[in-house]
């Protein structure tokens, strides 16, 4: 098994004596999970990087200085505009190389481990595709992701209609590193990896007007946290109204792995598997687990482009809340399979 589920207390044992370290400052308190779960003492480097657009928000700066306190030293911080793509990735290669050429310094492989939990899906993708060109300059990489226990603050006696994490979907941009080998004579069939941001997965099929869509939702007997389980059922019956009044556009359904990466990059496949004549365009909007599922299917297949939707709002006030756990996922393993 290349994802493996971890309590939090117990993540540190399975790191390497020494790594690099690279994180995402957040205005959800599940930025500090991670963080609050390591050793400074085995870090010798920590980057945090943050956004520009929440240099203001009271909870990201709280939750920034709770990230600084717990890694103490060695640390370097990095603000991206996350509205500006070329300067997101510009930012993350910097990072990236600073990271392989204080390797050659020291004449070794860095390892690196990185807390994938709120990096948005843009940045995670590019991030994955400069590890992926650039993986032989590691010693190893690994990804750890704490997934919530809830979201929009959504519990056993609450109404997930009242769940949202985002509204509206203002633009929908190829990320960069994934424009695709698309044909203009042949189909464009959308496969989305849906979630809990139903009106952005609706509104960004009207923005990208496909021929046709596949609608990918998570498989409710693979839920990161069991309290998801419900939400899952309530989003699920929604799309399934949805597909029902889009029957001429929608060419199928399929679930997918939510926690588990090898087993949502098979479920993928199988369906860019069923249509060798078509242009193929992912937009993972559930968890990052399958998104990185969604960048290896990429890698293995020129031909598919994958978009990032740009929601209009965030629900920044009640996102979701840390659950106890931490997954951690092979990555080096992962971006050398064929």
């Amino acid at each position: 098994m290349l994802t493996n589920r971890f309590a939090s207390d117990e993540i540190q044992d399975k790191l390497p004596h020494r790594y690099t370290f690279v994180c995402f400052s957040s205005f959800e308190e599940r930025c500090t999970t991670v963080v609050k779960s390591l050793d400074s003492k085995a870090i010798d480097t920590a980057y945090i990087l943050s956004s520009m657009g929440l240099s203001s928000n009271v909870k990201h700066n709280e939750y920034l200085s709770e990230m600084k306190a717990s890694l103490s030293k060695n640390i370097i911080e990095r603000v991206i505009d996350l509205t500006k793509p070329f300067s997101i990735a510009n930012e993350l290669t910097k990072v990236i190389k600073e990271i392989i050429n204080e390797g050659e310094v020291q004449n070794e492989k860095q390892a690196l481990v990185i807390d994938i939990t709120t990096f948005n899906h843009e940045a995670l993708l590019m991030l994955l595709r400069l590890l992926h060109i650039n993986i032989g300059s590691f010693d190893c990489v690994k990804c750890l992701y704490n997934g919530a226990s809830s979201y929009s603050g959504f519990s056993k006696c609450a109404d997930p209609k009242l769940v949202w994490l985002s509204k509206g979907c203002r633009d929908v941009r190829n990320v960069i590193g994934y424009s695709g080998l698309l044909e203009p004579t042949e189909k464009n069939i959308l496969v989305m990896l849906t979630g809990f941001e139903f009106e952005r997965a609706t509104r960004l099929v009207d923005i990208m007007n496909p021929d046709y869509v596949i609608v990918g939702k998570g498989d409710n007997s693979t839920p990161t946290d069991k309290n998801h389980i419900e939400i899952m059922k309530h989003m699920n019956k929604e799309y399934d109204k949805w597909m029902t009044s889009n029957k001429k556009l929608v060419n199928g359904t399929f679930s997918f792995s939510c926690n588990d990466v090898e087993k949502a990059r098979d479920d993928i496949i199988a369906q860019v598997a069923n249509s060798a004549d078509a242009n193929f365009i992912i937009v993972p909007l559930n968890t990052k687990i399958s998104t990185i599922a969604a960048a290896i299917v990429a890698f293995t297949n020129p031909k598919i482009q994958v978009c990032y939707a740009v929601p209009e709002v965030y629900n920044t006030e009640n996102y979701s809340d840390p659950s106890d756990n931490i997954t951690i996922i092979e990555l080096e393993s992962i971006l050398c399979m064929p």
